[in-house]
């Protein structure tokens, strides 16, 4: 069914970045336009990070597609490996891992881990204001080859905040953003090493990648501008 529809289609918006080369499998004639979620701009402001602690959040959900596990393992290493009590984890949302979440929370003591349930759309670039860095990560999932469109990436870049991304995927936002790093491996050793590297770096280089991510949000996921951009599409 869904080759039947390529090869009879005049135009096709995706809202993967990678799909380009697989549609024109199918249809090397049809019109393609990538075409992200997008929203309105928060407005910008000039980012304030905390003094001797790092604060770390996680806004998503709990599923097969999210690796909060390698979230946990990392706590747990600066924790009782490196003995750091100034890293803390502040984790936001729902799903169906939530009580492998707590269980792993309890079983460990983890008291560098918070779970803070789930947060309202309207209620993230307040809450981001508080925190230093933000992580997205994602399991190795054979889906993610055409690329992500993750709402949660946007929401931390049009609030200003650098990124850690874990995950190995095409067209990486966080790297075309310069707005942090990223881990590719899918290891909690990677992930810690990545933020200790972000907390070493001064004022000045963190509030740079704050500013990366919100001028790359502003051109990228600017619901204004994506949706001109998709006008001028179809009305070719």
């Amino acid at each position: 069914m869904q080759i039947m529809i390529l090869k009879y289609s005049n135009g096709l918006i995706s809202a993967l970045p990678n799909t380009f080369n697989y549609i024109k499998k199918y249809n090397k004639n049809l019109s393609q336009i990538y075409i992200p979620n997008a929203f309105e701009p928060y407005p910008k402001y000039k980012k304030k990070f905390n003094k001797n602690k790092l604060k770390i959040i996680y806004i998503g959900r709990f599923n097969s597609n999210h690796d909060i596990s390698i979230i946990l393992q990392s706590a747990k290493y600066f924790l009782y490996k490196k003995k750091l009590n100034n890293i803390s984890f502040d984790i936001y949302g729902y799903g169906e891992n939530l009580k492998y979440i707590e269980n792993y929370i309890s079983k460990n003591n983890l008291i560098n881990v918070n779970l803070k349930g789930k947060v309202q759309k309207n209620k993230i670039f307040s809450l981001c204001k508080k925190y230093d860095l933000a992580l997205a990560t994602i399991t190795n999932t054979k889906g993610y080859q055409w690329g992500i469109n993750i709402n949660k990436i946007y929401e931390y870049f049009n609030s200003s905040m650098p990124v850690i991304f874990s995950g190995n995927i095409p067209s990486n936002p966080v790297k075309k953003a310069n707005c942090g790093y990223t881990c590719k491996n899918f290891s909690f050793l990677n992930l810690s090493n990545k933020i200790l590297k972000f907390n070493v770096l001064s004022d000045k280089q963190k509030r740079k990648l704050s500013n990366n991510a919100k001028n790359f949000f502003d051109v990228q996921y600017n619901l204004k501008l994506q949706t001109k951009k998709m006008m001028k599409f179809l009305s070719a």
